[in-house]
């Protein structure tokens, strides 16, 4: 899925790769960070998903799936906040619009 909301187009949140049953490596993740068929991880702070597990070429099952990426808030606000908790990327951009974007725990009031 595609966003402009921190000024340019990212695109995040991209599905898992399938396996085949005769190709341990399976199918490409989704755009945005969708983690490769044979058991690939989806990339961090995207919110993709893993790719499914691989199978050998006799058909037996072969290593876990990948994890799915851990996830990100963005919230896109016309004030500065107040205060923050944990460590938000804090982007300005112009106009008086501010971009906070956490990639783990914390907290903002404004």
């Amino acid at each position: 899925m595609s966003s402009t909301i921190t000024g340019s187009a990212v695109t995040r949140a991209g599905g898992g790769g399938a396996t085949e049953w005769t190709n341990a490596g399976g199918s490409s993740g989704g755009a945005g960070g969708g983690g490769n068929g044979g058991g690939s991880a989806g990339t961090v702070n995207t919110g993709s998903g893993g790719g499914a597990a691989g199978f050998n070429n006799n058909g037996w099952h072969q290593g876990p799936s990948g994890g799915g990426g851990s996830g990100i808030v963005i919230i896109r606000a016309p004030k500065a906040a107040a205060s923050t908790t944990g460590s938000p990327d804090t982007t300005g951009t112009g106009g008086g619009t501010y971009i906070y974007k956490f990639n783990n725990t914390g907290s903002i009031t404004f």
